[in-house]
């Protein structure tokens, strides 16, 4: 190739690499940062719900119970439970839960849920009470919708 023909080629080729590292850069700059994405997602799930849902699924951030949390079964636990919630309310709070977790964290937590079916049937219906995927419950400390602090 000629030395001309190169410094032809030298404007397109600045052209395209500044082109190709712009949308990059913009593409980088217009994904919400976790923080961003969960308080947009929680936002969202609260939207879904109605007054009376608000009134379960919604406590202050400064409650007691934001850290009075167990992993064991229990009885009665705070929050809106899934199984009260429409389709569209599962949506949300399933893109809430995804925005708040990891890929492999989100995953397993479906799969946890998932499985009180399999634990409920091997258990032989004992836990018919317990063992249950919509079980579950959501529980927003604070109001993502507004300002100051807030927590799932």
């Amino acid at each position: 190739m000629s030395y001309l023909r190169l410094r032809n080629l030298r404007l397109p080729l600045v052209a395209l690499v500044l082109v190709a590292g712009s949308a990059i850069g913009l593409t980088y700059y217009r994904q919400l940062s976790p923080g961003e994405a969960m308080t947009s997602a929680g936002a969202g799930f609260v939207k879904t719900l109605t007054d009376e849902q608000k009134m379960t699924a919604l406590m202050p951030y400064d409650s007691e119970k934001r850290v009075d949390w167990h992993f064991i079964p229990k009885d009665e636990r705070k929050g809106l439970q899934v199984k009260y919630m429409s389709d569209e309310q599962r949506t949300a709070a399933h893109q809430l839960l995804r925005s708040a977790l990891s890929e492999v964290g989100y995953s397993k937590a479906t799969r946890i849920m998932q499985l009180e079916s399999l634990l409920n049937e091997l258990e032989g219906g004992k836990g018919r009470n317990i063992r249950d995927p919509h079980r579950y419950y959501f529980t927003l400390f604070g109001n993502p919708e507004g300002e100051g602090k807030w927590g799932l």
